[in-house]
């Protein structure tokens, strides 16, 4: 998706409601399978929210356990506050996403080996450690060119490509 097809999707999206979020981004792969088209496409319910308005920040910021002001993230500047960052080192820019409330709704993952669906053992010797960690975190950033879908809103036809792809 655009920057522009972002802010679209943002703009119709009721405020902090579970929506529906597809990425896909390109893995991080050892050194021996660097230039194997790997990609990570995630499937997962999130949702749009400023971490300043959540009521556990408000709590913490008037006791004295956070700071008075947001500081902002490591690295990163706010293109449009509190949706869009920008890496200051590489210009990239993301979208800060938090999980879905649902704890029934799990992100669903699947790996594609150009384009085949494939299982995390069968690409666990090709990529780094790192990529097969699950975060803790509930707040995230995807790169803005990541993504596929937010909300309703999306870049390609369910036929064409999403509808290929069966999530475990």
């Amino acid at each position: 998706m655009t920057d522009e097809q972002i802010r679209e999707a943002i703009a119709v999206a009721p405020k902090g409601a579970n929506i529906k979020g597809v990425w896909e981004r390109p893995m991080h792969l050892r050194k021996q399978y660097r230039g194997i088209p790997l990609t990570k496409r995630t499937d997962a319910v999130v949702r749009l929210i400023s971490y300043d308005h959540k009521q556990v920040v408000i709590e913490k910021r008037e006791n004295g356990e956070l700071p008075a002001e947001n500081a902002g993230l490591r690295g990163m500047e706010w293109v449009w506050h509190p949706y869009l960052l920008q890496s200051i080192k590489t210009g990239k820019e993301y979208i800060r996403l938090e999980r879905g409330t649902n704890k029934d709704a799990k992100p669903k993952v699947v790996y594609l080996l150009d384009g085949q669906k494939q299982t995390e053992e069968q690409i666990a010797h090709m990529v780094l450690a790192s990529e097969l960690k699950s975060s803790k975190s509930d707040t995230f950033n995807v790169s803005v060119e990541s993504m596929i879908q937010l909300g309703h809103y999306n870049v390609i036809d369910e036929n064409e490509e999403m509808g290929d792809v069966e999530y475990a």
